[in-house]
């Protein structure tokens, strides 16, 4: 049976995997891990909390933070109460940030830190609450400016006998979200989402396209302010029991590759194309016998990938597509070549998803040549956001 809100989707998942790791990031220097328990304890506690400070259903709450395990337990405590959450950004300067928050009629935001609450100040905005989640030393709260974990406490000594309930009785057409859109031909648009639409998206990619599997590690470094990363780098995994990775930064993306060791991840064309010139550039300067070796690997990778896309499914499904001969010479290629691409990004890769812009063909076919299948969807904000990707099987690359 479908679930009727996102909040009845995830609470399937805390149920089968209640011990399992939902969330693994560094801080100074150690990775801390958040399970699938522990999460849904947490969302319980801030949304009762929400409520307590007199956040109640259809109240607009902006989120202004980069990606966290806080941002997960925001967004899911908002839908719980069935008030609407407006994820904004941290990049954009305060007069955007003030366009969006009236706009959408925002009353309480939570923000990442104190970076974040001075856009507010400036913004001149008469916010009823702002929750901060990352204060220091020097912030004092007061009937307006609340610490994220005064805010949990608060939740977890009045909790209300009904919240389980309450979100119980939200159904697929309770508006979720407000997501802007870029406002490339004037002031950003507002685009309401309702539970529905993020959970037909769901339904539609996992049985269609691509099969998340519980036990996968997923890399999330794109903002969870854009609804590419919200849809395929959290709802989706969540969803599923599968863990997500968050990246320090989009600078540390090598070595968080190599920590997380990531199955699956999700990316703007920008990052393939820096891997894709990271290893040509390695290549150029390397020995004759190592261009050599790799040309010929490639060549072999490129083979398969076209016998994969002309083979009938009885074959691809048995696995005996491959004629013995090419079988042999990609074992070796393997060996020699794509296991060493392959422990660059972490050593567990087995597919990429490309979203937000055009990938290259030549990009896309030089993965797929490494035995790393990627993926490029197109979709739009309105859309929640998939219209269509090439699938898994004869995932043939868009020229």
């Amino acid at each position: 049976m479908k679930a009727n809100n996102i909040m009845e989707m995830l609470r399937r998942t805390v149920d089968r995997f209640n011990e399992k790791e939902a969330f693994i990031w560094k801080n100074k220097n150690n990775y801390i891990q958040l399970t699938y328990g522990q999460f849904w304890d947490r969302i319980k506690h801030f949304a009762n909390g929400l409520t307590h400070l007199g956040v109640t259903e259809n109240d607009k709450v902006a989120i202004i933070s980069n990606s966290n395990p806080m941002w997960g337990i925001s967004d899911f405590a908002i839908a719980s109460i069935g008030a609407v959450s407006v994820p904004v950004y941290p990049t954009i300067p305060t007069e955007q940030v003030t366009y969006m928050l009236n706009n959408a009629d925002v009353s309480t935001a939570i923000v990442e830190n104190k970076e974040q609450l001075q856009k507010l100040i400036e913004s001149g905005g008469e916010l009823e609450r702002i929750i901060l989640m990352h204060p220091r030393g020097d912030f004092i709260p007061s009937e307006q400016y609340f610490p994220f974990s005064m805010v949990e406490k608060l939740g977890e000594d009045n909790l209300r006998d009904d919240w389980e309930q309450s979100w119980m009785n939200i159904d697929r057409e309770q508006l979720l979200t407000i997501i802007h859109t870029s406002g490339t031909t004037g002031n950003p648009k507002g685009v309401m989402l309702t539970h529905g639409n993020i959970l037909a998206n769901i339904e539609g990619v996992q049985f269609w396209l691509v099969e998340l599997l519980p036990k996968d590690v997923t890399l999330s470094y794109l903002p969870l302010s854009h609804i590419f990363e919200r849809l395929a780098g959290h709802y989706l995994p969540l969803s599923i029991g599968t863990t997500i990775g968050y990246a320090e930064s989009i600078e540390t993306i090598p070595q968080n590759l190599k920590e997380i060791r990531p199955t699956v991840f999700t990316s703007v064309p920008r990052l393939f194309e820096k891997v894709y010139q990271q290893i040509q550039a390695e290549i150029k300067n390397g020995s004759p016998l190592k261009k050599k070796i790799f040309n010929w690997a490639v060549s072999v990778g490129q083979e398969k990938y076209e016998c994969y896309l002309n083979t009938n499914i009885d074959h691809y499904f048995s696995q005996s597509y491959l004629p013995e001969k090419l079988y042999r010479k990609w074992k070796r290629a393997d060996k020699l070549v794509f296991q060493k691409v392959k422990q660059q990004l972490g050593g567990r890769i087995r597919g990429l998803v490309s979203g937000g812009g055009t990938l290259n063909p030549e990009i896309a076919k030089f993965f797929w040549a490494l035995d790393i299948p990627i993926l490029e969807g197109y979709g739009l904000t309105e859309t929640s956001p998939i219209i269509t990707t090439n699938p898994m099987i004869r995932g043939k690359v868009v020229q």
